[in-house]
C-alpha cells in the first residue's frame, strides 16, 4: 500500500502545488459544515430554554433554512453516520482505481519509434 502511494506521489510531484491548492480548497469548503453542529448546540442549549418565542422563530428561519427543528436534530445525528458510511464505501473503490491507474501509466505504448527516428526537443 505504501509503495502504491509513493508511486502516486511521484506522478504528481511536478504538480504538488496544484494538489495542495485543491486539497486546501476542499478543507475550506468543509469548514462550514463543521459549524452546523455548533449552531444547533447554541440554538438548543441557549436559545430554547430562554422561552423567547420571537427569537426562536427568527433563529429558526435565519439559521436553519426554514427547516423544522426535529429534522435538523435528526440530521445532526445521522449526518456523521452517513459520512462514515460513504468513506467505507468509497475507500476500496479509490484504492482499486489507483491500482488501475498505476497499471495504465506503467503500460508501454504499442506503437514505437523507429530506431532511426529523429529526436525532437520539448514542444
Amino acid at each position: 500500500m505504501t509503495n502504491l502511494l509513493k508511486r502516486f506521489a511521484t506522478y504528481y510531484r511536478l504538480h504538488r502545488w496544484l494538489f495542495a491548492l485543491d486539497f486546501s480548497s476542499a478543507v475550506v469548503a468543509g469548514l462550514p459544515e463543521l459549524a452546523f453542529p455548533i449552531a444547533v448546540t447554541l440554538f438548543i442549549d441557549r436559545l430554547v430554554p430562554t422561552g423567547q418565542i420571537g427569537m426562536i422563530v427568527v433563529a429558526s428561519l435565519y439559521f436553519f433554512d426554514h427547516q423544522k427543528t426535529g429534522h435538523i436534530l435528526v440530521g445532526v445525528f445521522f449526518r456523521p453516520i452517513d459520512k462514515i458510511k460513504s468513506i467505507i464505501e468509497t475507500y476500496p473503490k479509490g484504492i482499486a482505481d489507483l491500482q488501475r491507474y498505476t497499471i495504465f501509466v506503467d503500460t508501454r505504448p504499442v506503437i514505437a519509434d523507429r530506431p532511426d527516428a529523429l529526436k525532437i526537443g520539448p514542444l
